[in-house]
């Protein structure tokens, strides 16, 4: 069983031990569908061909209720760029060097565990957070699947998100450890 059916075995668990929750995620799913919560659905999952099922819903409706209440926090990093296909690294690569300091990204595209890195070498503040130092968070671009935001999330507390049609760059620390 793969990351992404494993995920939707336990989706299917969670939505049928809660009474109401598949009609709380069919209506999101609509919501989600209709273009309401942009930019963060596109931050947790985008498709070739827009709509949405439950398990897109399901893990949205997560990681938006735990940006909503603070739990992560999420930082606009403008690029002034959309990024282009996988197979245009070097391309992808032109556009991220033009990153605002302290920011760097690689970005090496294919079906690896992710799309690239990003690093920061000196601590910001946005608000009350402060971010110090990474050297290297998981950068995903274009498409990508709920489940991968997920893991991304519960594993390394970080994900670098540049979407298609994006011109920003969108980063997520959630501070604390998932069980």
């Amino acid at each position: 069983m793969n990351l992404h059916e494993a995920w939707s075995a336990t989706v299917d668990e969670r939505v049928a031990a809660e009474p109401g929750a598949f009609a709380i995620y069919v209506d999101l799913r609509r919501h989600m569908t209709a273009g309401k919560f942009e930019p963060y659905v596109d931050i947790v999952t985008q498709h070739e061909r827009g709509g949405y099922d439950l398990y897109d819903a399901y893990t949205f409706g997560q990681v938006h209720a735990h940006i909503a209440t603070g739990e992560i926090h999420v930082k606009r990093i403008d690029l002034g760029s959309m990024p282009s296909a996988d197979a245009a690294s070097e391309i992808n690569n032109s556009k991220l060097s033009k990153l605002p300091a302290p920011f760097k990204a690689r970005f090496r595209g294919g079906n690896g565990d992710c799309d690239g890195t990003l690093e920061w070498g000196a601590t910001f503040q946005t608000g009350d957070v402060r971010w110090e130092p990474h050297s290297s968070v998981p950068l995903e671009v274009g498409l990508t699947r709920p489940a991968t935001t997920w893991r991304h999330l519960c594993g390394e507390r970080f994900l670098a998100r540049w979407p298609y049609g994006h011109t920003s760059i969108w980063l997520l620390w959630w501070p604390r450890k998932v069980r």
